[in-house]
């Protein structure tokens, strides 16, 4: 599959991939980095290329992902997808940053098996490639990322407790908008994608300029729904 193919299979399938800030990170600890920092520490690392991101596909009716706040990313050629696969890969970070697990290399054959799988979490590993936006998944209720939280506040606190832990706690969307003014919001609510248009115009404004050092994205509305998200005009075609 080119890179052209899997941009117009994305536009047609009104698909995107994205990158969730996890909520359960309760074994990382306090100083560990926690939303926002941790997308801004994501936005580098495909930015820059040095590292990879564990990634999930969602489109109409399927929006099965690891957290439910995170960003949109455009690979700059099939080479950022370092792999894919059709259920949840169960990678892990190496020494130097690169995810392993059960993926295999990108495919069309794995592509499809991705599509395929409207029951279960997937997961695409990705580097090299835009942030263009953010998406909120509402279907992943409540809508949570981690957070420390101060136990000693607990009416029910035991000394022997530690004092600090980190916990998934809700968020609202004023928030989220807050961390990243200048990225375009995409809310998954319903799985409903109905404007097909809009949708291919932002997966097309950028599809001819991955060989450039630079990548300007279009600009975009502050808040989109899926219903009337213009992916075309954010993926540049």
């Amino acid at each position: 599959m080119t890179y052209e193919e899997l941009i117009d299979l994305l536009i047609s399938r009104n698909a995107l991939i994205v990158h969730c800030s996890r909520p359960g990170k309760g074994d990382e600890g306090p100083n560990s980095r926690l939303f926002p920092d941790d997308l801004r520490d994501a936005i580098a690392v495909c930015e820059s290329g040095a590292g990879d991101l564990s990634c999930s596909l969602v489109w109409p009716g399927h929006s099965k992902t690891f957290g439910s706040v995170g960003i949109m990313l455009k690979p700059r050629s099939i080479a950022s997808i370092s792999s894919a696969h059709p259920t949840d890969a169960g990678t892990s970070p190496d020494a130097n940053g690169r995810r392993t697990g059960f993926g295999g290399r990108f495919s069309r054959e794995a592509v499809m098996d991705t599509f395929a799988n409207l029951t279960d979490y997937n997961e695409w590993t990705m580097t090299d490639a835009d942030t263009i936006g953010l998406f909120v998944n509402l279907q992943e209720s409540p809508l949570e990322v981690a957070k420390v939280v101060d136990l000693t506040q607990l009416p029910d606190y035991n000394a022997a407790m530690p004092p600090l832990a980190v916990l998934p706690q809700p968020i609202t969307l004023d928030e989220v908008r807050a961390a990243f003014p200048d990225l375009p919001i995409r809310i998954s609510g319903n799985g409903d994608h109905r404007d097909r248009r809009r949708h291919e115009e932002a997966l097309s404004l950028t599809r001819t300029s991955t060989a450039s050092t630079t990548h300007p994205q279009p600009a975009l509305d502050a808040e989109a729904s899926i219903s009337n998200f213009n992916l075309r005009n954010l993926l540049g075609v």
